[in-house]
Parts: structure tokens; C-alpha cells; sequence
């Protein structure tokens, strides 16, 4: 019982250690955001691109025509993690299967609603709901992802 309890608190403090980062990017206003995004883009592009021998504006050209896709990529991503910690937490609790993987996706979306919300009140930024569908869709993946993993034997004794 003490192991359960115990991991319920770790996997706890990690869903509310996700739900702050990601609340911390939601946070910068537009202008801040979109210099975190353009460095990152900037970054794996460079990354990408290296030994081609692009150009400084073939490489600038890049950066804008992939930067929607990179932002659009990490909240897929960034959710889809919080998939997996959400539903490990869930996943503590003596429920059926199924209600756990419901509980996990629908807590998922409702935060994804209300970060994007929040959203709404920042310099700068825009509630989108094409981020909230990018969100919950990484949401699904990562409790899909997490629940089949776990069905998996481990490969050691």
C-alpha cells in the first residue's frame, strides 16, 4: 500500500511539474514566444542542414517555411508527454481499465482548454483551437503509447 501511495505523490509532482512548464511557455507574451520558437527552429534547422552547404538565405527561407510545423510539432509532442504522466497517475488508482484511459484523455483535454484559454489573456497571443485539437491529440497518443507499453513483458527478470 505504501508503494502505491508513494508513487502516486512522484507521478502527482510530475504531472504538476509538466502542467507548469507547459503553463510557463503559454505564459510569454507573443513576441517572447515566437524568439524561444524562431531559436529553436533556427537550431534544428542548422542541424538538419548540416555539410549542405545552404546559403544564409536558403537557410532563412527554411527556418520560415518550417517554423509552423516545428511550434506545431512540440505541442503535439509536449502533450503527448503529458499523456503518459497523466495517465500513470490515474493508473495508481484501483479503477477500470478503460475509465482510467477516458479520466487520463478527458483531464488532458481540459487542461489544454484552459492553457489555451489562458492564452487569450496574454500580450500577444491567441487561443487557437487548432492548438487545443494538436493538444488533445497528443494527448490521446501519449496514453494510447503509455498503455500499450505497459502491456509489454519486460525484457528483464
Amino acid at each position: 500500500m505504501f508503494k502505491k501511495n508513494y508513487k502516486r505523490v512522484i507521478y502527482l509532482l510530475l504531472v504538476i511539474v509538466w502542467m507548469t512548464t507547459v503553463f510557463t511557455f503559454s505564459n510569454q507574451k507573443g513576441e517572447e514566444s515566437q524568439k524561444t520558437s524562431s531559436s529553436i527552429t533556427k537550431l534544428i534547422v542548422q542541424i538538419i542542414t548540416y555539410n549542405k552547404n545552404l546559403t544564409e538565405s536558403e537557410q532563412k527561407i527554411l527556418i520560415e517555411k518550417t517554423d509552423f510545423i516545428i511550434r506545431k510539432c512540440a505541442h503535439f509532442s509536449l502533450y503527448a508527454l503529458g499523456g503518459v504522466l497523466i495517465y500513470n497517475y490515474i493508473n495508481t488508482y484501483y479503477v477500470k481499465q478503460n475509465k482510467k484511459i477516458c479520466i487520463s484523455i478527458i483531464l488532458g483535454i481540459i487542461f489544454a482548454i484552459t492553457d489555451e484559454f489562458h492564452q487569450f489573456f496574454i500580450s500577444g497571443r491567441s487561443a487557437q483551437i487548432l492548438d487545443v485539437c494538436i493538444d488533445s491529440l497528443g494527448i490521446v497518443v501519449g496514453v494510447i503509447l503509455i498503455k500499450l507499453l505497459k502491456k509489454q513483458k519486460p525484457l528483464y527478470n
